[in-house]
C-alpha cells in the first residue's frame, strides 16, 4: 500500500489489549508514544522509531530514543503527552494503572500490553506489529525470538550444574525479582537458579549480608 501500511492488513482494525478491553485502530499511527523502557525498544526494533513522538526518562535505548521528547519518569507529564498530540500511547498495565486510566479519562488512545511469562514476548511483537502496520516485521521478529529461545533451552539442558543468581532491580533499598516474575523465568531459562526464587513475594528486598 502506498500509506506503508502492508498490505496484509487493512484498517480500522479492532484488538484486545492485556487489560481485555477492545481497542480500534482507525488509521496506521503516526504519532506514538511509549510509556515504559521495553515498549520503546520493541517500537523500534520494528521499524517505527520514526512515528514515536514521546518515550520517558528512562528511554535510552537504542541510542535514537534519547533524540526523542520526554513525557516524565515514574511521573507522567500529562500536560506534555497532550501537547505531543500522540495518536496512540502503549503502556504496560500492572506498572502503570493508575497513569493509564488517566490517559484513557483524558480521551486518549491508550493500548496496553504486560509481559508476564517469556510467551509474552513473541506474542506483543505480532500484536504491536499488526497493529502498527509492521505485520511481516512483528512475525519475524517473534520467529527469531522463539528460535532463540529453543535453542538456549537445548543448551541448557546439557548442563550439570546451575550457576545461583541474584539481579539487582533496586539498591537502596536493596531489590531483587523473585517467582513469578519476568526475570526469575529469564534466570531459570538461561540456566541459573534464582536465590530469590523461594520468597513469598515477587518483589523482596534483601540485605547485602543476605545475598
Amino acid at each position: 500500500a502506498g500509506n506503508g501500511v502492508q498490505a496484509a492488513f487493512a484498517y480500522p482494525i479492532t484488538m484486545k489489549d492485556d487489560l481485555g478491553r477492545s481497542v480500534t485502530i482507525n488509521a496506521q499511527p503516526q504519532r506514538i508514544i511509549s510509556l515504559t523502557p521495553s515498549v520503546t525498544e520493541m517500537l523500534f526494533a520494528l521499524g517505527v522509531g520514526p512515528r514515536v513522538v514521546g518515550v520517558t526518562n528512562y528511554c535510552n535505548y537504542p541510542a535514537e530514543a534519547l533524540a526523542v521528547a520526554k513525557i516524565g519518569d515514574t511521573n507522567l507529564n500529562f500536560e506534555r503527552i497532550l501537547e505531543l498530540q500522540p495518536d496512540l500511547i502503549i503502556g504496560v498495565g500492572s506498572m502503570q494503572a493508575e497513569d493509564i486510566n488517566k490517559l484513557i479519562s483524558l480521551g486518549q488512545k491508550v493500548f496496553v500490553i504486560e509481559a508476564v511469562k517469556m510467551v509474552d514476548v513473541p506474542r506483543q511483537m505480532r500484536i504491536l506489529g499488526r497493529i502498527l502496520g509492521n505485520a511481516t516485521v512483528g512475525e519475524n521478529l517473534a520467529a527469531k525470538f522463539e528460535s532463540r529461545v529453543a535453542a538456549v533451552q537445548k543448551k541448557v539442558s546439557q548442563q550439570k550444574a546451575r550457576p545461583r543468581v541474584f539481579i539487582e532491580i533496586w539498591n537502596e533499598p536493596l531489590m531483587t525479582a523473585g517467582p513469578n516474575t519476568f526475570m526469575d523465568e529469564l534466570i531459570v531459562l538461561a540456566g541459573g537458579s534464582n536465590i530469590a526464587g523461594n520468597s513469598p513475594n515477587p518483589w523482596p528486598q534483601f540485605s547485602m549480608e543476605t545475598v
